[in-house]
């Protein structure tokens, strides 16, 4: 993993010893920076749990993820720096083993292709702000801060592919 690359995609110049406090402020450069998004699914993309290809996504092409992909990577990079790190998930699962990508590609394939998985049913990119979230819900923007939500209607695809620009830095050309 090229470590300066992922730091620098979401912009964190500080500490790197494997402490509470700079886990705190990497997870919130991290949230602040990868929009949680399953653009993928609808684009008919495969998602791949594998540590080189979730960096070519979010990192190299500047791409957000689902939880799989946000999260797992995000481990990856955890792992990197030194921290000490055990992937979970609620269900049940072998005690034996240490919560890798393969415990998770049964529900990530259910999530990317079942009719009755969320995921498939509308498009939708959030990320977190310093003062609330942004959030592209199909053709809805929804801007959230200091306790108050302005939502909005886009009016075509044209628009649609310019608020992603905007916002989440997301360029649809893959």
């Amino acid at each position: 993993m090229d470590i300066t690359a992922y730091l620098d995609r979401i912009n964190y110049y500080g500490p790197l010893a494997p402490t509470a406090e700079t886990l705190w402020e990497l997870q919130v450069a991290h949230l602040l920076t990868v929009p949680f998004e399953n653009l993928s699914i609808h684009a008919r993309q495969p998602i791949v749990l594998d540590d080189n290809a979730l960096f070519e996504k979010i990192v190299r092409r500047r791409r957000g993820g689902f939880c799989y992909e946000a999260n797992g990577l995000f481990a990856a990079l955890l792992r990197a720096l030194g921290f000490d790190v055990t992937m979970l998930s609620a269900g049940v699962a072998n005690p034996e083993e240490g919560y890798e990508y393969s415990d998770y590609e049964g529900m990530c394939l259910y999530h990317q292709t079942s009719p009755q998985s969320h995921f498939t049913r509308g498009r939708i990119c959030s990320r977190a702000t310093p003062d609330g979230r942004v959030t592209l819900s199909e053709m809805r923007l929804i801007k959230t801060g200091n306790g108050e939500r302005q939502e909005r209607a886009l009016k075509n695809e044209e628009e649609y592919a310019a608020t992603l620009r905007e916002y989440f830095g997301i360029a649809l050309i893959d």
